[in-house]
C-alpha cells in the first residue's frame, strides 16, 4: 500500500510505501555518506582511510537487514560516500542477522522481553495508553521527522509523552536493568564489532571502513548495552560512528564513540567519548558472545513454554 503524507502535495517524497524510505530519507543519508566521505575519505578527521576513487577489495564492507528501507539506506550513503563507485550491500536473512535483537531466533530472549514489557505496562501505563504507543508512535515521528504539524488533538505534550513512553518501553525491554538481556539483545553483534577491531589493532585485516545499516531499535538497544543511553528516541538519520585510534607517540590504541541524533552536525552530536582499548574491552567482552554461546544461552529449560513470537521476529 502507498500512502500521500498531507502538506507534501507536489513534493518528490510526497509518497512512499507504509514503513518505506522517503526521498527525504534518502537524501539525509547522502548527506551521511557525504560526512563519511569527509572524514575517512578526505581526511579531515586527521587521516584517510580508503581512496577518493574507491575502496581496495575488502576495504569496505556494507551490511544491510532485510528490509527495504535499510537496504535504501545503505545504498543512499554509498551515494553519498563513494558517488562514482558502485559498491555492494550485504543483506543477512533475518535468521540470521545480528543487528537486531533477534527475537525469531532465540526463545530465551523473547521470554525476557515479554517479562520485561508485561512488568512496564502493569506498572506505568493504562491499556488506552499501550495501544496509543502502538498505534501512533511511528506515524507521529514520521510527520515531525517531514517537518510537518502533529495531526489534530495531539498536542505537543502528549507527543512528547508518547515519544518518552515509547523510548522508556524500548529501553527496558532491551535489558537496562538486566544483563542477560542486554548480552542477548546485542551480543552478537558487540562480538562480531570487537573481531574487526581487534583485527584490526593487529594489523591483520584489510577492512579499513564496515558500515552497518538497521533499525532505531539497534541503537538504542546498542547504546543501552554500553550504559550510554540518550533516553529518547534516536531521529532520523542517527548514527553512531566508533573509531579506532592509534597514538603516534606510543602506540597505544584508544576507541571513540560518536553518536549523532540525526545527520551529522555539531547540534546533533549527543555523545562524544574517547576510552583506551583496555577500558572499551571491559565493558564489551562480558557482553559479546559467540554464535555457539549465543545458541546455548538462548535454549530454554526442558518443559519450560515457548514464549509467543513478537512483531520483531523478522
Amino acid at each position: 500500500p502507498f500512502v500521500s503524507v498531507p502538506g507534501l502535495a507536489g513534493k518528490a517524497f510526497a509518497t512512499c510505501p507504509i514503513g518505506g524510505l522517503t526521498r527525504f530519507g534518502e537524501e539525509q543519508l547522502v548527506q551521511l555518506g557525504t560526512y563519511l566521505r569527509t572524514q575517512y575519505v578526505e581526511g579531515k578527521s586527521g587521516g584517510a582511510l580508503l581512496r577518493p576513487t574507491g575502496p581496495l577489495q575488502d576495504e569496505l564492507k556494507v551490511v544491510s537487514t532485510r528490509t527495504k528501507r535499510t537496504v535504501l539506506s545503505a545504498q543512499s550513503l554509498l551515494r553519498g560516500l563513494f558517488p562514482e563507485v558502485e559498491s555492494a550491500v550485504e543483506v543477512h536473512p533475518w535468521t540470521q542477522s545480528v543487528l537486531i535483537p533477534n527475537h525469531g531466533r532465540c526463545d530465551r530472549l523473547r521470554q525476557l522481553f515479554f517479562e520485561e514489557k508485561r512488568k512496564w505496562e502493569a506498572t506505568l501505563l493504562p491499556t488506552s495508553t499501550q495501544r496509543q504507543i502502538d498505534r501512533m508512535g511511528d506515524p507521529a515521528r514520521s510527520l515531525r521527522g517531514l517537518g510537518l504539524q502533529l495531526p489534530p488533538g495531539i498536542s505537543e505534550d502528549f507527543y512528547k509523552d508518547l515519544n518518552h513512553a515509547g523510548h522508556e518501553l524500548v529501553d527496558v525491554t532491551l535489558g537496562r536493568s538486566i544483563e542477560e538481556l542486554r548480552r542477548l539483545s546485542v551480543g552478537p553483534l558487540l562480538a562480531e564489532m570487537q573481531h574487526e577491531l581487534r583485527a584490526a589493532a593487529g594489523e591483520q585485516s584489510t577492512l579499513r571502513i564496515s558500515v552497518r545499516s538497521a533499525h532505531d531499535v539497534t541503537l538504542t538497544g546498542f547504546l543501552t548495552a554500553l550504559g550510554l543511553s540518550t533516553h529518547s528516541w534516536p531521529d532520523f538519520g542517527s548514527n553512531i560512528i566508533i573509531e579506532l585510534l592509534r597514538d603516534r607517540c606510543s602506540g597505544c590504541f584508544q576507541v571513540r564513540l560518536v553518536m549523532h541524533d540525526g545527520v551529522p552536525s555539531a547540534a546533533t552530536k549527543a555523545i562524544d567519548v574517547i576510552v583506551p582499548l583496555e577500558t572499551w574491552d571491559d565493558l564489551v567482552d562480558p557482553l559479546a558472545i559467540s554464535e555457539d554461546e549465543y545458541l546455548t544461552q538462548c535454549r530454554l529449560p526442558t518443559g519450560m513454554p515457548t514464549p509467543p513470537c513478537t512483531s520483531g521476529s523478522g
